[in-house]
């Protein structure tokens, strides 16, 4: 995943260990992407893209195309993921979600996923879809789409569009730029995505920035917010993350009390992710958010995956 040791001389036994600190980036960097595809789409504007580590297949850097499948074309692999969420508003009722994922890959060469989404929040009832693709366009470099569809949906955007590039640098450096727009009932949201996250021999460190733009008719609100968050792989199957997102939210779509009425929110995540066995897995995450209006909201995540 973006890691590329050269040492001055090179042992077998020097040789060895950067094969598993590479082995173990790749590591990293599935379950990265398979939380990415699962939690593309909240309700808000920036939270939308907070609880993510990683821009799907982007984050895939040189580590896993040396690591895995070195020699030949590589087989394809499908991956079937779930993942139910539930919200514990202080401001309205609580608020749950569901989401299924079917995804194919070619490592080091391309991937297609399409799933089915379903949100009920503010006692309303949100179903979608979803589908997207990435590309390695060369050995360092990767393009992502990712579209959303909900039409005449108000609690999630009625279509979304995510697009992304990233490249893998030397040093474990894996700089991205992304652009998403967003079609919700209550505005339309531009916005950019720059990030860089490092990759080292067992954890990887992540920080992102989003600059919103939202479009209410003929007025425009610009906000600006900020992620961090760290991935370590405890064990060969077990990797844990801890996170910060300052946010801040120029509307709360499908909110009964004022869709209209921004505020700045503070986020604290934690997660785990077991890989039970090499094709099976489950990973939870909470997130705790403070409001600057006095609300709060308690998100707890499960996901499984299944691959063969």
């Amino acid at each position: 995943m973006g890691l590329q040791f050269i040492p001055t001389r090179v042992t077998d036994r020097g040789s060895k260990a950067i094969g598993e600190r590479r082995m173990a980036a790749a590591r990293l960097s599935a379950r990265a992407v398979a939380f990415k595809i699962l939690h593309l789409r909240m309700p808000l504007a920036v939270v939308a893209l907070t609880l993510a580590p990683a821009p799907s297949a982007s984050l895939l850097g040189r580590s896993v195309q040396q690591g895995i499948g070195a020699a030949g074309e590589s087989p394809l692999r499908f991956t079937v993921r779930s993942g139910f969420s539930y919200q514990d508003l202080s401001f309205a009722s609580d608020a749950q979600g569901t989401t299924m994922l079917l995804s194919v890959e070619r490592t080091r060469a391309w991937s297609v996923w399409a799933g089915f989404d379903y949100v009920n929040k503010f006692d309303d009832s949100a179903p979608g879809f979803r589908m997207g693709a990435s590309y390695w366009a060369d050995k360092s470099t990767v393009v992502m789409l990712n579209i959303e569809v909900a039409p005449e949906q108000i609690v999630v955007p009625r279509q979304a569009y995510t697009v992304q590039i990233s490249r893998t640098l030397p040093n474990g450096l894996v700089p991205a730029l992304g652009y998403r727009f967003a079609d919700y009932a209550t505005a339309d949201t531009h916005m950019i995505m720059p990030e860089v996250t490092w990759y080292f021999s067992r954890l990887y460190w992540l920080v992102r920035y989003y600059l919103a733009v939202s479009a209410f008719g003929d007025q425009n609100t610009t906000t600006h917010s900020v992620l961090t968050r760290a991935y370590w792989s405890v064990t060969d199957p077990v990797t844990i993350s801890a996170g910060y997102v300052r946010a801040n939210e120029s509307f709360e779509s499908g909110n009964p009390a004022d869709p209209f009425a921004g505020f700045s929110a503070n986020h604290v995540l934690a997660g785990v992710d077991w890989n039970i066995r090499s094709n099976v897995g489950v990973g939870i995450t909470f997130d705790y958010e403070k409001r600057d209006n006095g609300s709060t909201l308690r998100r707890y995540d499960i996901r499984t995956f299944y691959r063969w």
